[in-house]
């Protein structure tokens, strides 16, 4: 098996290769069979070519065509209205689950042995009963955003839902 590389014997047959290397693959196809086969079978394949006539399309041709091309109707493009109700009506639905939640849970908390040292504390009497309750859900939320987050992370790097561009 010859080990020429064919983009070689390519080049030179196109006139592509000068100098030293011309000379090389000329030396080279005369001891090579496979290689003269080679550029044999590209001249006899450029000959074949310059012997088939060159044709015009009709003048109807692309009539023809296009009357091969089914039909197809427009289709109307959905449009969605720019003003969504249900989200704007989420966001005061949410905060008023929180609130009715805050006041529900700050009655659990004076029951906490805990409370009694926290309402010592500066901060816990200006802010109040309501108020502590609320710092401490700010906290619980920040706590578990903080748990999953790494979750999240680990999840988006998962090649099911990457998107390729």
């Amino acid at each position: 098996m010859c080990e020429m590389n064919k983009n070689h014997l390519l080049d030179f047959f196109f006139g592509e290769v000068a100098g030293r290397e011309r000379a090389k693959i000329r030396s080279h196809v005369q001891l090579c069979p496979q290689c003269r086969k080679y550029l044999s079978s590209l001249e006899h394949t450029r000959d074949r070519l310059h012997q088939w006539p060159d044709e015009k399309p009709r003048p109807d041709t692309l009539d023809q065509i296009m009357r091969n091309i089914p039909e197809t109707k427009i289709k109307q493009a959905e449009t969605k209205p720019a003003f969504h109700l249900v989200p704007l009506l989420s966001i005061p639905l949410v905060a008023l689950s929180i609130l009715i939640t805050i006041s529900l849970v700050k009655n659990s908390l004076v029951r906490l042995p805990i409370w009694q040292t926290l309402k010592n504390i500066w901060v816990v009497q200006q802010l109040g009963l309501f108020g502590m309750t609320a710092i401490l859900f700010l906290l619980a939320g920040i706590l578990i955003t903080l748990l999953v987050t790494p979750i999240l992370i680990f999840e988006s790097q998962n090649k099911q839902y990457r998107f390729n561009i």
